[in-house]
């Protein structure tokens, strides 16, 4: 995929690319790209969709970034799906984050 082709704003590209740098291009899969919102973006687990983050630049400081962590629905137990939210994380936050949520197994 060409990141610079994405209708998103250069942070979110940039990010992006700092991403696959770190994280190969299977660490993760575009889940939603929307032109929308050119400030963020959906990413998905490779190995589960419904295990997804989604990343954001709007009201951040500069060089920060906003991160949904959202976790599947779990039907058994009747919950909906669950979002955890974190602001204002600089990279290294970031990519800890979304490789650690990315990576969780499916019970």
């Amino acid at each position: 995929m060409n990141i610079w082709a994405l209708d998103k704003d250069v942070r979110i590209k940039s990010v992006l690319l700092r991403l696959i740098e770190q994280l190969g291009t299977e660490g993760f899969v575009i889940k939603d790209s929307s032109a929308e919102d050119t400030h963020s973006i959906r990413l998905a687990a490779t190995h589960a969709s419904d295990i997804s983050v989604y990343l954001y630049t709007y009201g951040q400081s500069e060089g920060c970034y906003g991160l949904d962590l959202e976790y599947p629905i779990i039907d058994a137990m009747n919950f909906n799906q669950t979002i955890e939210t974190q602001e204002n994380l600089n990279f290294e936050s970031l990519l800890q984050l979304i490789q650690m949520h990315l990576e969780m197994v499916e019970y």
